[in-house]
């Protein structure tokens, strides 16, 4: 009885093992020679737009300051 158990426990680790790994076997490899991208679809799928990207300095974000604490948040921020 215990060695049909440990048989059938390593049985299911192996086969949830095995059913991660098959998404990405299942996924089409790019092809070095067509650097088109290929969506999420697939290569007849619908093309994906890029945004353009404003080239340039970027700027941090205003600092904004912090609202007034009620007396309970204030003592619970020391606590």
């Amino acid at each position: 009885m215990r060695g049909q158990l440990r048989g059938l426990v390593a049985a299911l680790a192996v086969l949830s093992l095995a059913a991660t790994a098959v998404p990405a076997f299942a996924e089409p490899m790019a092809d070095p020679a067509d650097p088109q991208p290929v969506s999420a679809w697939g290569r007849g799928g619908p093309a994906e737009k890029v945004p353009e990207v404003k080239v340039g300095e970027t700027k941090p974000a205003a600092p904004v300051a912090e609202a007034e604490l009620s007396p309970e948040r204030s003592e619970w921020r020391e606590a």
